[in-house]
């Protein structure tokens, strides 16, 4: 009897060299790449991080130095209208005429003798489309009695303020006037005058002679700054100091104001840019 050896069947098949490399080859690029990923992840996030530090940071620097700006130019405000403001006077005067058409009505009224008598300025008052006009007036003087002539219709009434501080350097505005004084003085009502805040003309012109470096040394301001006057209509009174840049941080403030120029008083915007 002759035995046969018999090989045992097995599914298992020869291990082989160069697919074991390639499997370990493929693992191992997989986990470097993962390892790119994250540190490219890493990497974006932290400039997304820096970016939005350095704009924080750069925006509160820029609030802060806006802060400076303001407390500078409120400052600076105070200083200019110190420096340019009087003290000045104004009178409301009421005509109410209860007879009838009156041509050339004389109305009459008295100021203090410790004014300047010749910065007094006249002016009625007119309301149109919601909005006040002032008309100037012409006066004759004698010391401190003022007169001026008035056309006013039968029962209306008429309004006037006349402006004047004790501090001017104009000359006698004094004119001829000639009419009748038909009504009593209990139809020509003048109040007591009021003091207000004017900005001064000898005044205008003694700042707008300074250099800027003698303005801003005088000031307590650490920037650049310009001042201007600008009369109702937006035109320009005066302009002082530099031109600003085109980008940057810059503070404006406005205050409405009553000035005086050569011949008139007039309504304005005085306005205050720094940076």
């Amino acid at each position: 009897m002759i035995l046969r050896k018999h090989k045992a069947k097995t599914d298992a098949k020869p291990i082989d060299a160069r697919n074991s490399f390639r499997l370990r080859f493929l693992k191992k690029g997989a986990a470097e790449i993962d390892y790119i990923i994250a540190i490219g992840f890493f990497i974006f996030m932290l400039v997304l991080s820096l970016n939005f530090m350095t704009g924080y940071l750069s925006s509160a620097k820029d609030s802060a130095r806006i802060e400076i700006l303001r407390s500078e130019s409120s400052t600076l405000m105070n200083k200019i209208l110190t420096d340019l403001g009087t003290d000045a006077y104004r009178v409301f005067i009421l005509v109410n005429n209860t007879q009838g058409d009156l041509i050339n009505e004389l109305v009459s009224f008295n100021l203090s003798s410790n004014i300047d008598l010749n910065s007094t300025m006249l002016y009625e008052i007119n309301y149109q489309n919601n909005s006040i006009i002032y008309n100037r007036i012409s006066y004759s003087r004698s010391n401190e009695i003022y007169t001026f002539a008035i056309n006013i219709s039968a029962g209306t009434t008429k309004n006037f303020i006349a402006y004047f501080d004790d501090d001017s350097n104009f000359t006698d505005r004094s004119v001829s006037v000639s009419g009748i004084d038909n009504l009593t003085s209990g139809y020509e009502k003048v109040y007591p005058a009021e003091k207000i805040f004017l900005i001064q003309y000898k005044k205008i012109l003694s700042f707008i002679n300074k250099t800027y470096e003698e303005v801003k040394g005088n000031s307590s301001v650490e920037g650049d700054f310009r001042i201007r006057l600008l009369d109702s209509s937006n035109s320009t009174v005066f302009d002082f100091g530099q031109t600003p840049p085109v980008r940057g941080n810059i503070v404006a403030v406005q205050k409405y104001v009553v000035y005086k120029n050569s011949t008139d008083i007039k309504n304005g915007r005085l306005i205050i840019q720094l940076w």
